[in-house]
């Protein structure tokens, strides 16, 4: 019996050790939490990368997914557009997406374009892209044909731009790329475009048409075509989407189109030969540029009325209101400056000398600079707001024309 028992717990023993052992050796293959995270992270990049091949390749025509908004807002945007197709994303499956598309697509879309000021060449077919930091030209983009104006998507990502001829037509560019990636035919003699606040529509003023063209920006394909004054020329969306406004140069007046009928809801007489059109940022203003009577009539967005008539100069063009609300920029052609408006009181406090021809205005994303280009000596003026001079002059093609 003793001897039983001595190989019974010698075997009990041997047992144990070796349990030990390859415990041990077992805890030193285990993940630590570090591990076990990053496995977690793995599995979650997989499973977002998994589901954007099954959900979201069907967002966009052709499967153009890498081709998308690739900012956080705009792939939430994306996100929302699957759901009005019928499919079927829930909160985790969007926010899985959402965190692959950030890790795999950094730096691109409003961060790309933030930095960046592109302007149309209308008379040698080209767009001159400006660093606003340095105030310099990047590079010359050619191939782009009669550009008289254009307009950048909300995320940054897109660049619509007209192409001012009989034959109609918008290019559009990819600003990481900066390459023309699709066109999209529209009627005759293509004005100025805007883009709805979530970056869907993009509305075009048809000058030979007499009407607003929509563009659904994912089809990239005119989906309504809305009559308006005689040869439309600029264009304003409300900041809650509601209203879209538009310049009537020929019936020198304002159509003011609902967009959920997408009919025309009120017309409102101004002043004559209406080019230049902005509204304040709170949606209260709409402010339209008269080149024929040389001043800016201020209208109550709500009422629909004008309030007055503010007497400018001579040859308006394009009118923009400053970041902070505070004041309105007006070009003026025929006399080499731009008139500062003040909001409140409706006087100009402020005429600025640039170049030949002012044109088109821009306001840096901070609100310290503004752009303007001077169609007639081919040169893009730099003002700061603060001192209100001009602080550069840089040269860019042939008839720089609106921003």
């Amino acid at each position: 019996m003793r001897a039983k028992g001595r190989w019974v717990g010698m075997i009990a023993g041997a047992l144990a050790f070796w349990g030990f052992a390859l415990l041990a050796a077992d805890r030193e293959a285990w993940p630590g939490e570090e591990g076990r995270e990053k496995e977690r992270e793995e599995s979650k990049e997989v499973s977002g990368q998994a589901l954007l091949k099954q959900l979201c390749a069907m967002c966009h025509p052709l499967g153009r997914v890498n081709s998308a908004q690739h900012t956080a807002r705009g792939w939430q945007a994306t996100i929302e557009k699957m759901k009005l197709f019928g499919l079927q994303v829930t909160d985790a499956q969007a926010a899985a997406i959402v965190e692959h598309l950030r890790a795999t697509h950094p730096a691109l879309g409003e961060d790309v374009a933030k930095g960046r000021l592109y302007v149309p060449n209308e008379h040698d077919n080209t767009l001159s892209v400006i660093n606003t930091g340095t105030h310099t030209v990047l590079r010359t983009l050619p191939g782009v044909y009669r550009p008289h104006t254009l307009c950048l998507s909300p995320d940054g990502r897109f660049l619509y731009v007209p192409n001012h001829s009989d034959a109609g037509g918008v290019q559009v560019i990819d600003t990481v790329t900066d390459a023309v990636v699709a066109r999209v035919q529209t009627a005759g003699f293509p004005m100025h475009c805007t883009f709805s606040p979530e970056g869907r529509y993009v509305f075009v003023a048809s000058h030979g048409a007499n009407a607003v063209q929509i563009i659904d920006g994912i089809a990239r394909e005119v989906i309504a075509t809305i009559p308006v004054g005689r040869a439309p020329h600029n264009l304003a969306v409300s900041p809650d989407g509601r209203s879209l406004w538009v310049s009537n140069i020929g019936s020198s007046d304002l159509s003011v189109i609902d967009r959920v009928t997408l009919k025309v809801k009120a017309t409102i007489q101004v002043g004559k030969a209406p080019l230049g059109l902005a509204m304040s940022p709170d949606g209260t203003r709409v402010y339209s540029g008269n080149t024929g009577s040389g001043d800016v009539s201020v209208i109550d967005a709500v009422a629909l009325r004008v309030l007055a008539t503010v007497p400018v100069g001579r040859g308006v063009n394009q009118v923009k209101v400053s970041t902070d609300g505070k004041t309105l920029w007006v070009a003026l052609g025929s006399e080499a400056a731009v008139a500062v408006l003040d909001t409140v009181s409706h006087r100009v406090v402020a005429r600025i000398p640039v170049g030949q021809g002012p044109h088109g205005i821009a306001f840096t994303a901070d609100g310290k600079h503004v752009y303007v280009t001077n169609s007639d000596s081919n040169d893009v003026s730099v003002i700061d707001i603060a001192t209100q001079k001009v602080i550069e002059t840089i040269a860019v093609g042939k008839a720089p024309a609106c921003l």
